[in-house]
């Protein structure tokens, strides 16, 4: 009987880690699609000489120089390129 009841708390522990882990697993990679979907849409925005896009419910904003390069989304700075020397 004791023993049945260290199995079942064995695969109770065994199970809840496994299923945390997969919810973490989950978690990290929406936010690595969310960035990547930030990042194609400042592609976009880039290409099509846009300063502010919305799409799929990714929304930047893209301020560009002829030495700077700044890419916001959700009020947050994403991407800064700055150009320190032109090559000749």
């Amino acid at each position: 009987m004791l023993e049945s009841l260290l199995t079942m708390a064995l695969l109770a522990i065994i199970s809840t880690v496994v299923l945390v882990e997969v919810s973490r697993a989950r978690g990290e990679l929406a936010r690595q699609n969310e960035k990547i979907a930030v990042l194609n849409v400042a592609l976009m925005a880039f290409d099509s000489a846009q300063t502010d896009l919305n799409q799929n419910g990714v929304a930047i904003k893209l301020e560009k120089t002829d030495k700077k390069l700044v890419v916001t989304y959700k009020a947050q700075e994403v991407v800064n390129l700055e150009l320190l020397q032109e090559i000749p």
